[in-house]
């Protein structure tokens, strides 16, 4: 307080700028003195300049869209910087590729290092945006998109990398007023497609923390984007009628969403544009459920949903396919791989939006967009696909998997039990689900993983519940001897002629074979009267087993084939396979209807006994 210092600025591109105080008197500056004096400590943090945006005094500047959330959080790069970060993009990427030096910084909210972005496999300036326990968040500098990191997957960025500051300006659009809530699903996606890839004219009217507020002038058509988003709330998703051209002469901006006048029949339509148009699947919402239906699938790990709110425009274009195309379409000169078509299906004859999945010239196979599901469809029957039925709307095919699906896999199991995958689709056929996502699709894995509630359970935990049932021990049954039935055995476990056991024995190779194929130990102690398989110190043979009871650490158990009781660890005991349960036990225990006195009963037992070597 009340000192002169000199200013000196150390980074005039960080937001705000980055200065050290130097007293003259001192010799020093301030963050030394500092830190000299035991109060601080000198910052170890890699840090990405911010990219700086004209002042709010009516200059303009060429930006386009690189990222969109929503109308209140846009991301936008300057079309002046573009072969810059080429040029840095190009050298990440070559020198990354080879080597990826872990991350040795003290890692703090900030901090500058690099990523592999799991969508494409390309690596990427990022910053530390959020630390949880076991996971990073980190925020993709020069795009303005996030992703959740562990440790392993974030690499120490060269400082060569830290010069070009961050591209991706975050910024909102003057004069769009509106809840998150009443931001629905077919909003963002009419926005999402609405910008991509666009260039505007950006001017910046005023700030509001670290977030610019803008006005943005597409540079071709000078359309603006604040009154294009407004048309698109006001309508709740369409887009906007100058965003997109078909070739249907029947088509114009008041036209309905699907005309039933055939189009005329173009040449081959250009793959590339249509797929930015209709490969870009409705996108989940990742904080409130939506209803869904289940369009087709195998079972919680691979299926495909529609979102409800969808179902009377994909009617729409059905009723519109099956008019249009009911004597056939334009055919295919050939086939490839990844071409969107026109297919009529075999099962049913109607026709559908599809995808080719191989390059067969006589029975491709092909995916269903809006539905999901896969045929083999003769050429004969695939027709060109008409930009307009691409544009006009996106594949309505949502491709997910259960959030933790993985825990439907038993421990014995090595792929999912069939009886989960009918329990599954049981609980979602032809009925109406809310869904929400948890992780969005990436390259190396399109399934978006969701969390599904039927009836205000949550699926996964039903099924778990199903695994759980299915997974308990097997009962086994009980050797059933009826009155007056005469059967061929073994005297076994003689105690005396008032307590022994005796084995029919049929059965006893086989059982005994099966049981050495019980391997997975017992994690915890089994229930009383539970069937579990039993290993003895000093005999090589598995033995199936029912727990008695409970002795300390110990467990008493009865071996049901054999008749004698074993007090073990419980690292004696097995998991019992369902297969090894079908023989019922063996072994039945006896008494002889005799009147046999104490002074008897051991002269008694032991011919028993030798009874039973005969």
């Amino acid at each position: 307080t009340e000192t002169t210092f000199t200013v000196k600025v150390a980074d005039p591109d960080a937001v705000p700028p980055h200065v050290e105080l130097f007293n003259a008197e001192k010799g020093m500056g301030l963050s030394n003195e500092l830190i000299s004096l035991g109060y601080a400590l000198p910052l170890k943090k890699k840090c990405v300049p911010m990219s700086q945006v004209p002042s709010i005094d009516g200059n303009t500047f060429e930006a386009k869209v690189c990222y969109a959330d929503y109308p209140w959080r846009v991301y936008l790069q300057k079309v002046s910087h573009e072969d810059q970060l080429e040029a840095l993009m190009n050298k990440l990427a070559e020198e990354y590729a080879h080597n990826q030096p872990p991350l040795t910084e003290d890692i703090k909210i900030g901090n500058a290092c690099c990523a592999k972005y799991d969508d494409d496999g390309q690596y990427y300036r990022c910053a530390i945006e959020g630390i949880k326990r076991s996971s990073y968040t980190v925020k993709y500098i020069d795009y303005g998109n996030t992703e959740e990191k562990s440790l392993s997957d974030l690499y120490s960025l060269n400082d060569e990398y830290l010069n070009l500051s961050a591209q991706a300006i975050e910024c909102a659009l003057k004069d769009i007023n509106i809840n998150v809530s009443e931001w629905k699903g077919p909003m963002q996606e009419a926005f999402e497609m609405l910008v991509h890839e666009k260039t505007y004219n950006c001017q910046v009217v005023g700030r509001e923390d670290e977030v610019y507020i803008v006005t943005l002038n597409e540079m071709k058509s000078g359309d603006s984007l604040t009154a294009d988003v407004k048309k698109i709330m006001n309508s709740g998703g369409q887009l906007p009628s100058h965003s997109f051209t078909t070739n249907s002469p029947s088509r114009d901006s008041t036209a309905p969403a699907f005309s039933s006048a055939a189009p005329e029949q173009p040449a081959a339509p250009a793959q590339n544009n249509l797929e930015l148009k209709i490969d870009w699947p409705p996108r989940l919402d990742r904080y409130n459920h939506q209803l869904a239906m289940v369009s087709w699938g195998e079972g919680p790990d691979n299926f495909f949903v529609n979102l409800v709110d969808r179902e009377n425009k994909l009617e729409q274009l059905h009723d519109h396919l099956q008019e249009v195309y009911s004597n056939g379409g334009v055919q295919v000169g050939r086939v490839f791989r990844y071409m969107y078509i026109l297919a009529r299906s075999p099962a049913d004859g109607f026709v559908y939006r599809a995808k080719t999945l191989n390059n067969d010239r006589n029975m491709p196979t092909v995916i269903y967009v809006d539905y999901g599901n896969e045929e083999d469809v003769p050429v004969s029957n695939i027709y060109e696909l008409q930009p307009y039925l691409a544009s006009v709307f996106p594949c309505q095919a949502i491709r997910c998997a259960l959030s933790g699906v993985e825990r439907l896999i038993g421990e014995d199991d090595v792929e999912m039990k069939p009886e989960i995958r009918k329990k599954f689709e049981e609980l979602v056929s032809d009925q109406e689900i809310k869904l929400k996502n948890i992780k969005q699709a990436t390259k190396e894995d399109p399934h978006n993983q969701v969390e599904i509630l039927f009836n205000g359970d949550n699926v996964l935990d039903i099924l778990e519940q199903e695994l759980a049932s299915l997974s308990a021990p097997p009962d086994v049954p009980l050797c059933e001897i009826t009155t007056g039935s005469v059967v061929s055995g073994a005297l076994v476990n003689i105690s005396s002629p008032h307590d022994f056991w005796v084995q029919i024995g049929g059965s006893i190779t086989d059982i005994m074979a099966g049981t050495k194929e019980c391997t997975t130990a017992l994690k915890d102690k089994p229930d009383i009267n539970s069937y579990c398989a039993l290993s003895l110190d000093d005999d090589s043979s598995v033995f199936r087993a029912r727990v008695l009871g409970h002795d300390g650490d110990r467990v008493n158990v009865l071996c049901i084939d054999y008749g004698f009781t074993h007090l073990v660890p419980l690292s004696n005991l097995f998991k019992l396979k369902k297969k090894n349960a079908y023989h019922p036990a063996q072994a039945f225990r006896c008494t002889l209807p005799l009147n046999i006195s104490q002074d008897q009963l051991s002269g008694a037992t032991s011919a028993l006994q030798e009874l039973s070597q005969k």
